[in-house]
């Protein structure tokens, strides 16, 4: 078992990811990325997000919206950075 966990906080929903599944900065961001990706298109189609990424808001259209805006400028501002 991996001593170390990658924490991600910030305007957008915390959450933690062990380094056993994620071994670089980059790897951290992009799963966690996809993960609220799959949220967001769970939340614009009214489906269950239950077995997704836990995020403390509820799962709608509008929150669904704001939080696609913030994974964009991750995916698009920070992700590259951390690419090297």
């Amino acid at each position: 078992m991996n001593q170390w966990i990658w924490v991600i906080v910030g305007d957008v929903p915390p959450t933690y990811i062990p380094a056993d599944d994620a071994t670089t900065p980059f790897e951290a961001l992009d799963g966690y990325i996809g993960a609220l990706e799959e949220w967001v298109e769970a939340a614009r189609k009214g489906k269950s997000v239950a077995n997704l990424i836990p995020v403390n808001v509820d799962a709608n259209p509008v929150n669904a919206e704001i939080l696609a805006g913030r994974l964009k400028f991750l995916d698009e501002k920070i992700l590259p950075e951390l690419r090297g």
